[in-house]
């Protein structure tokens, strides 16, 4: 069994040591709901509890994993066709998702207005359509672009 957390090899176990290895490898936010109907019928004591490095398994970890080891994790670890304007468009696009939430617009709209001319990203823009901002909407579609091209380090191309 594979998941975002790990792999357990289940052949050859018992019915306990195959609750625990995929409780192990499950999200934390799970662990406790699953564990409790394996102890209820008595497959697992009642006093196990998991061993402390598998109750950290939440997407957080694993993102602070990924920046710690960057050098480890390919952007597209089996390869793209993506164009490199593509990839920070897609970095840029994924940042501005992230911004959308109440919290973040005042965050958001700084960075808006911290975002470089569009001139430093030509290219980009005329990807997204944007190389000339027809109106109001546009204008901030093409600001929110930059913002996201600026904060999520792409390259500019000129």
């Amino acid at each position: 069994m594979v998941t975002e957390y790990g792999i357990a090899d289940l052949r050859g176990k018992t019915d306990a040591q195959v609750i625990e290895s995929l409780l192990c490898i499950s999200a934390s936010r799970f662990q406790a709901q699953l564990l409790e109907q394996p102890q209820q019928a008595g497959k697992l004591p009642e006093d196990f509890q998991l061993p402390p490095r598998f109750c950290d398994n939440r997407p957080e970890h694993l993102d602070a994993l990924q920046r710690k080891h960057a050098a480890l994790f390919s952007e597209y670890p089996l390869g793209s066709d993506f164009s490199a304007e593509a990839r920070d468009l897609l970095r840029a696009l994924k940042w501005l998702k992230q911004r959308f939430k109440l919290s973040a617009v005042l965050e958001l709209g700084k960075a808006t207005l911290d975002a470089p001319a569009p001139e430093a990203f030509p290219r980009h823009l005329a990807r997204m359509g944007l190389e000339t901002a027809d109106g109001v909407l546009e204008a901030l579609y093409q600001r929110l672009v930059l913002a996201g091209l600026h904060a999520t380090e792409a390259e500019p191309s000129s």
